[in-house]
């Protein structure tokens, strides 16, 4: 109880600064007050997780009244930037502003976000892997997902299907040699008898002559 009572009397300040003290945005007359990450971060006076909370609720409450309407989000770049730039380690906030940035047409700004979220928290697999998965389905591109989801692999705590990712990917893009190198770790390791034997099923493709 003592630990919420703190945190509602640092909330209350904060909301009337976050309110009061916003940068303009004027020529979209929407969300027209709305802080950069530097003045949330500034303004919160030790609780910039808080703050990126705050800038959360303003993110959800936007996307939710402009994905019912036209489906435009204009702000949406300057949104999550600023939630991310309040709280560097905000993963949920690189995945869904990438979403709804793809969702609006912002495909190399939603590239570039969770790019900064994977070098931000370089101990995040899911950001390395959603990276991954970004080359994968928008960009098209088998070779840069496959290097993704290969260094997602790498990191302490990832999945076991990860490293099946990036072996699919990059046998899509015909490293063979990596590939099949990639089958034989999931061949050996997995402890599922079906991802064993389809692991197995790839290596004998890619070694038929």
């Amino acid at each position: 109880m003592a630990g919420a009572a703190a945190l509602i009397g640092a909330a209350t300040p904060l909301a009337g600064r976050f309110a009061a003290s916003r940068s303009a945005l004027a020529d979209h007359g929407e969300l027209d007050l709305f802080p950069s990450g530097r003045f949330l971060r500034e303004a919160s006076l030790g609780h910039a997780q808080l703050a990126a909370d705050l800038g959360w609720l303003t993110a959800i409450q936007y996307y939710g009244k402009h994905r019912q309407a036209d489906r435009r989000y204009p702000l949406a770049p300057h949104l999550f930037a600023t939630i991310t730039d309040a709280d560097p380690r905000f993963e949920n906030a690189y995945f869904f502003g990438s979403l709804v940035l793809a969702d609006g047409g912002f495909r190399e700004q939603a590239e570039r976000l969770l790019r900064r979220g994977a070098e931000r928290n370089p101990d995040s697999w899911r950001l390395r892997f959603e990276l991954g998965f970004f080359q994968y389905v928008i960009r098209k591109a088998p070779a840069a997902a496959a290097a993704e989801f290969a260094a997602a692999a790498a990191i302490p705590g990832a999945p076991e299907y990860v490293r099946r990712f990036a072996a699919a990917a990059f046998q899509q893009a015909g490293d063979e040699e990596t590939a099949r190198r990639l089958w034989q770790l999931v061949a050996c390791e997995s402890q599922n008898e079906e991802i064993r034997r389809m692991a197995t099923e790839r290596i004998a493709t890619l070694e038929a002559p």
